[in-house]
């Protein structure tokens, strides 16, 4: 009997809901393990209550923190984290140096391109429904 491999954690930190919605939804349908937080105050929360987050995904502008802060914050608690962050303004040399150093994925993206920026982060394998979607949020 084969046993499967462990299923990532992604936190995905962003102030719209509708946004957390469809990403939530993209990234179950590749089996990930997906928590969400709308605000700084949950994603701290939840940083301290999991036992391992495998990527954080993150909006680079929220209303009550700005992203590499964040991010920050949650590194302290986990260290071996991914980040990738996400951003509908996305003037390179306006962001913060962390922000390019982590990466970036400009929104709109398509569940396909999200699927590749998370595959290419955590470092495994696209998978074949990845190439089929095409959903847009």
């Amino acid at each position: 009997m084969q046993t499967s491999p462990k299923r990532k954690a992604i936190l995905v930190v962003d102030d719209n809901f509708s946004v957390l919605t469809v990403i939530k939804s993209m990234l179950e349908t590749d089996d990930y393990d997906v928590l969400t937080a709308r605000s700084a105050e949950v994603a701290i929360s939840i940083a301290e209550r999991i036992g391992v987050i495998d990527l954080v995904l993150m909006d680079v502008v929220m209303p009550d923190v700005n992203g590499p802060e964040l991010v920050e914050k949650i590194l302290a608690t986990h260290p071996t984290a991914k980040v990738l962050f996400m951003s509908g303004y996305c003037e390179t040399d306006m962001l913060p140096e962390s922000v390019r150093r982590f990466g970036l994925l400009p929104k709109p993206f398509t569940s396909s391109r999200l699927r590749e920026r998370i595959d290419h982060v955590l470092g495994t394998q696209l998978r074949a429904s990845s190439a089929a979607s095409a959903t847009r949020f």
